[in-house]
Parts: C-alpha cells; sequence; structure tokens
C-alpha cells in the first residue's frame, strides 16, 4: 500500500492526531506535508501541491469547511482529493464536507489502516482521471463538464484558457453553451450529452 511519490497534506489543530497520522503515513511510504489549520493549508498550497488532502473539520482560524470551499473554487487545487476527519457521530458534519467536494471522510480517533486504505483507493482514481485528462489533451480535445443550469463544474486547464480567451467565464458559459454557432466566436465543435460539453 506504500505510493512513494505521493504526498499528503494533513491538516488539524490537534497536535497528537497530527503526530499520529503523520508518523502513520510516514511509515507507510508517503511525503507528509503539515498544517495547523485551513489558512496554513491554504498558505502551503502556494508553495507545493499535494497529492491529496485529509482535513479536519473544525479548526480555529479557518475551519475545514471553509477551506474546502475555497480549495475546490480555485481551478489549481480543485481536482485534489480532499478526505474530512469529523468527530464520531456527526452526520451533519460528514453531509456538509461530501457536499463541499470532498471525496470521503474518516472518523476521529482515525485508524490507520482505514486511513491509509481510504487514501491509497483515491489517490489510484485522482491519477486515472489525471491520466484521462491528459490523454485528451493530447489528441487535442479539450474536454469541459457543465451541470444542468450552465456552470462548470470541471474543465482541463486548456478548456479554461480557451474560455477565458474569449471572455466566457461564469453566467455567460450557460449563454454562450444556448447559443452555440450564432456567438461570433469561431466555429469549434462541440458534443453536448447528459449535462457535460466537449470541446473536440
Amino acid at each position: 500500500m506504500t505510493s512513494p511519490d505521493a504526498t499528503v497534506l494533513v491538516v488539524d489543530d490537534h497536535v497528537p492526531n497530527l503526530a499520529f497520522l503523520t508518523d502513520a503515513l510516514s511509515a507507510a511510504g508517503y511525503r507528509v506535508l503539515v498544517a495547523m489549520d485551513g489558512q496554513e493549508a491554504l498558505d502551503r498550497l502556494a508553495l507545493t501541491r499535494p497529492d491529496l488532502i485529509l482535513l479536519d473539520a473544525l479548526m480555529p482560524v479557518l475551519d475545514g469547511f471553509e477551506t474546502c470551499r475555497r480549495l475546490k473554487a480555485t481551478p489549481a487545487y480543485e481536482s485534489i482529493p480532499v478526505i474530512f476527519m469529523t468527530a464520531l457521530g456527526e452526520p451533519e458534519q460528514i453531509v456538509q464536507g461530501l457536499s463541499l467536494g470532498a471525496v470521503d471522510y474518516v472518523t476521529k480517533p482515525a485508524h490507520p489502516d482505514v486511513v491509509k486504505a481510504r487514501i491509497a483507493a483515491h489517490l489510484g482514481a485522482s491519477r486515472s482521471l489525471a491520466l484521462a485528462r491528459e490523454a485528451l489533451v493530447r489528441c487535442g480535445q479539450l474536454p469541459i463538464a457543465v451541470d444542468p443550469r450552465g456552470a462548470l463544474v470541471c474543465a482541463t486547464s486548456e478548456a479554461r484558457a480557451w474560455l477565458a480567451a474569449y471572455g466566457i467565464t461564469g453566467p455567460d458559459l450557460a449563454a454562450w453553451l444556448a447559443t452555440l454557432g450564432e456567438s461570433g466566436i469561431p466555429a469549434t465543435p462541440l458534443m453536448r450529452r447528459r449535462g457535460t460539453a466537449r470541446f473536440m
């Protein structure tokens, strides 16, 4: 279960828990970065990009929920898997974390084998998605995904750059999709199906 090429950012204000997780993950072969609150975690991201974030829900300064919201609103960080850590028996925290874009959760006190198994599973899924995106870009396709209202859910950096170059952002995206072919923007074949759109 070792993954020597993976870096995990552990964010927790409880020092014993932080030390316990750091030791367990380091022993499993992960590179471990630590932060004591959400703001410190965001500051760390400006210096290095982890492969996964293990994020405590309740912390001072900036809690895990707001930290996750900011991560998922930032294109450079939105694809980093986030696993929430929450106190046992707090379903509202679990629901809130997942609704903000976290991929999973673990209850505290966390069992190291459970944490390592979940991290390995989500790193595998994240790497598969990254490889698929890279393959599409190499084939000259710039995939995007939108929700039923036309709001951008996911896009490659190349697709975002193309949209930005033509000033297609936020609410303009839904309007542009609705009038595709009549917008005056150079014709770019676009496939639409079940709420997804793909540049070709």
